[in-house]
């Protein structure tokens, strides 16, 4: 995973996350064990419920989860470790493109950040 910052201006800026598939597949198959323990499927005992099944009925948003869960935790990180003054929480670029979680291997998210104005008094 990597998070890019590309500076617009004097007071805003983007950051450009880079996923992984590798980066949340981890995540993603130990929650789906989690919800084939739970999971209530008519036909299969609690527990029992086979794993292409949970996969079908539950994979894409519990990748979706995952996903967003890395994005937020590396842009907090991101922004703690570089000591960026920002002003509001970052925001999802409007030039970001379509994503496709089927298909791709990785995944790229823009945010646009504010950046506060430094002054002396």
């Amino acid at each position: 995973m990597e998070v890019v910052k590309n500076q617009i201006d004097e007071l805003n800026a983007t950051l450009t996350v880079n996923v992984a598939n590798s980066d949340v597949e981890e995540n993603v198959e130990k929650t789906l064990k989690e919800y084939r323990r739970k999971a209530n499927v008519p036909g299969f005992r609690p527990g029992n419920v086979p794993i292409g099944l949970i996969k079908k009925m539950y994979g894409t948003a519990v990748r979706v989860d995952e996903l967003n869960k890395t994005v937020s935790t590396a842009i907090t990180d991101y922004i703690t470790e570089n000591k960026l003054n920002i002003l509001g929480d970052p925001l999802p670029s409007e030039s970001q493109e379509q994503i496709d979680l089927e298909k791709n291997d990785s995944f790229s998210f823009i945010f646009d950040i504010a950046l506060a104005p430094e002054f002396e008094v």
